[in-house]
């Protein structure tokens, strides 16, 4: 029974694999993206876009049309998917504009 309460550890090498947020995602966006088209996901409006990473891979993004951020991901490279990510259950606010008005004039 040892206490490591704030005990610095040093990790060995990568051994988390976090996988990218939506954000993450979105930042990564290449300038040489161009709209697909509208689809449909999960009931949901979204562009489909696709874009070329630096490594020379696609990448296909479904973005959510309302909150702008992706639903679907893939990685492709000659057609054969590499990485696939999805984003199920997102939430979002329901704050509305009028949820910021002052309460008086």
């Amino acid at each position: 029974n040892i206490d490591n309460t704030g005990k610095k550890f040093t990790l060995e090498g990568p051994v988390l694999n976090l996988p990218k947020s939506p954000m993450d995602w979105m930042k990564e966006i290449e300038a040489n993206a161009i709209v697909v088209g509208p689809q449909t996901f999960n009931s949901r409006s979204v562009t489909h876009i696709k874009y070329v990473r630096s490594d020379g891979n696609d990448v296909l993004m479904w973005i959510d049309d309302t909150y702008g951020v992706p639903h679907k991901v893939e990685v492709q490279k000659d057609g054969a998917v590499l990485e696939k990510y999805q984003f199920n259950d997102m939430k979002f606010n329901g704050l509305k504009d009028a949820d910021f008005d002052a309460p008086c004039d």
